[in-house]
């Protein structure tokens, strides 16, 4: 089954009455509420609201970290609802990707390392990282960080 906006174009992601709630203290509580969302590729969205709006919610269900929602849910004109935890997880670390507000790195690794860890987990070879993690840190202007460890 795909999905495919009014016009017939492609989505890349098709949200449909998305609804997500937490049981809390016994109470449940309904974070997001029949929620429609269509984006095209190449287009840039912003997701803003006061806080406990639903915004880091509906980031985590977009970005395959959480899957416990009712309604429906197209990426790539297919039903997330029927992908496997193998190829979620395959989809968080090659298709998506998130601009955290805090570093989110680990700790105990190295600027050069925390850099490397992603490209292993897609196959690379730890000796091609090297040049791989380089060119990144350089053309992020980090390259003199190499060594460092997260503050």
């Amino acid at each position: 089954m795909t999905s495919k906006d009014t016009s017939g174009k492609q989505a890349l992601i098709n949200i449909q009455d998305l609804n997500k709630s937490y049981d809390l203290a016994g109470d449940r509580l309904q974070v997001l509420k029949n929620i429609n969302l269509t984006i095209h590729k190449g287009e840039f969205i912003s997701i803003m609201g006061p806080s406990g709006s639903g915004k880091s919610t509906l980031i985590n269900v977009l970005g395959f970290l959480d899957n416990d929602f009712d309604g429906q849910y197209y990426f790539m004109g297919d039903l997330v609802q029927s992908y496997s935890d193998r190829v979620i997880s395959n989809y968080r670390n090659q298709k998506v990707g998130f601009v955290f507000q805090s570093f989110n790195l680990i700790e105990n690794m190295t600027v050069k390392d925390n850099v490397a860890l992603p490209l292993l987990y897609q196959g690379m070879r730890a000796k091609d990282t090297v040049a791989k993690v380089a060119a990144i840190l350089e053309d992020m202007g980090l390259a003199d960080k190499v060594k460092n460890y997260p503050p």
